[in-house]
């Protein structure tokens, strides 16, 4: 039945959303990473600075791009606003790392050239790893993360595009009662959607 399907539909969305989310963030997390661990070795890092400041860009990052919506839904459907979020956030992350190391007076333990080079290094690795990861995900993860759900009223056209869950107006609500069941009903069909279509007779 509708809830039974509902359930399933929002389950199997929400797990692959999930590792939609894991993969794009291990992703960025590597990148970042090689781009410092490079910018190191080209550029004859010694001393711990880059490693410590390596190691405290990684959370920060992560906690922004959460904040900044860089492994959202709708981010994660265009590659373009996937590169301009996560870019976004990595230039934030170490813009507060280096405000912050400047106000602890600890800006000359960290080696300039170095921090420099990773970060542009990495700014271009994560325009090129979303770019190609991004329209990738259905098949990498096993399946489209996104959960879009189809109203559809009688016997009006079915747009294109794959759709999650298809309900029929007809048979699960009325909009000329005012019944609180009935919008109970819908919201919790809706409560996982990324996409909501509607398409009625012309």
């Amino acid at each position: 039945d509708l809830y039974s399907s509902s359930a399933i539909g929002k389950s199997r969305s929400g797990t692959l959303h999930n590792r939609a989310i894991f993969l794009m963030a291990g992703v960025d997390i590597v990148i970042i990473s090689l781009a410092f661990v490079i910018a190191a070795i080209a550029c004859d890092a010694s001393g711990m600075g880059w490693i410590i400041f390596t190691s405290c860009l990684i959370p920060t990052y992560c906690v922004i791009a959460m904040g900044n919506h860089a492994f959202h839904s709708y981010a994660l459907r265009n590659p373009f606003t996937a590169i301009h979020k996560g870019c976004r956030s990595l230039i934030i992350s170490v813009g507060f790392l280096i405000l912050l190391a400047f106000y602890v007076k600890s800006a000359s333990f960290f080696p300039r050239l170095t921090n420099t080079v990773g970060s542009a290094m990495g700014l271009m690795g994560l325009m090129v790893g979303r770019y190609l990861i991004v329209p990738a995900l259905p098949r990498l993860i096993g399946g489209d993360p996104f959960n879009a759900i189809l109203i559809r009223d009688g016997n009006a056209p079915v747009p294109p595009g794959d759709f999650s869950i298809v309900i029929m107006a007809e048979s699960f609500f009325d909009p000329d009662v005012h019944d609180p069941l009935t919008y109970d009903r819908l919201a919790n069909s809706l409560v996982l959607a990324d996409r909501v279509v509607v398409t009625c007779p012309v």
